[in-house]
């Protein structure tokens, strides 16, 4: 295989301690920072992985996946070795990366565990003084084997702090929509009877399911949000309408039933609410 160590062509033959890395677990062959670079002006596949790190200037990439991204400094290029790819400085513009490859068995678990995604090569990260001395810190290739194994140990962490903060805000960001889907479906039911079976049907889930992970996130159960929002618009019915109209707008065919549920959940009965409320 041939690879660019610091712009210089170097072999590296299948099964060399190169290409299989630190007792057989991966490793760093290239590494450097180029002010004025041109990327990789034709299209290609390396064959390792590789961090490209936007310093400054503008730039543009395209793969096989049919990706194009206009760059700038703070963006974070993630090369795959499978997936063709082509990077580098607008027409007119300069270009300054910093880029570390790495290969080995090591890197390929964290690809197989869903950290490396070849659909998401693009990252932001910021502020970019302090990231560029971060890869900084791998550039220098270790004199002797402690050093070359605390270098892969902060390639871990980088790694680790890049994409393991990366899913962990995609994975929050979820949670947050999955909690304002189903807080929406319940507040649908807040006129009518609660039907777990209708939110969870929704949600694509079953209603066991729904109950326990979102009582989990949200602290209270699906039942009690529903009853919660139900008296909640009650106060706001019974400023415009009787008690009576009020139990018939929220499903009630009793409105002694209603009276006596308004009293659990606010505290005093309808009609005295509607006396305080003028």
């Amino acid at each position: 295989m041939r690879i660019l160590d610091n712009n210089i062509p170097v072999d590296i033959a299948p099964g060399s301690r190169l290409a299989s890395g630190i007792n057989g677990i991966g490793a760093i062959p290239l590494a450097g920072y180029s002010p004025n670079s041109n990327g990789v002006p034709r299209r290609r596949k390396f064959p390792y992985f590789a961090l490209v790190y936007t310093v400054s200037g503008s730039g543009y990439y395209e793969d096989d996946l049919g990706r194009r991204e206009a760059l700038s400094p703070g963006d974070l290029i993630t090369l795959f070795p499978d997936v063709g790819h082509i990077f580098g400085p607008q027409p007119g513009c300069e270009w300054g990366e910093t880029f570390i490859g790495f290969i080995g068995p090591l890197f390929q678990v964290w690809r197989d565990a869903g950290l490396l995604i070849p659909e998401r090569a693009i990252n932001h990260l910021e502020p970019v003084e302090w990231w560029t001395t971060r890869f900084g810190q791998m550039i220098k290739p270790g004199a002797n084997l402690q050093e070359e194994l605390n270098r892969m140990m902060l390639l871990q962490l980088l790694l680790s702090d890049i994409f393991g903060r990366r899913e962990g805000m995609i994975q929050n960001q979820e949670r947050m929509d999955w909690i304002e889907r189903a807080s929406e479906s319940i507040r649908t039911q807040a006129d009518r009877p609660f039907s777990g079976s209708e939110i969870s049907n929704s949600l694509n889930t079953d209603y066991d399911a729904f109950r326990k992970r979102y009582t989990r996130l949200v602290g209270e159960s699906p039942r009690r949000t529903h009853t919660r929002q139900q008296f909640e618009l009650a106060c706001r019915l019974l400023e415009q309408y009787s008690v009576q109209e009020t139990a018939d707008r929220l499903g009630f065919c009793d409105p002694f039933h209603f009276a006596h549920r308004f009293h659990q959940c606010v505290g005093m009965w309808p009609s005295e609410y509607k006396r305080r409320i003028g």
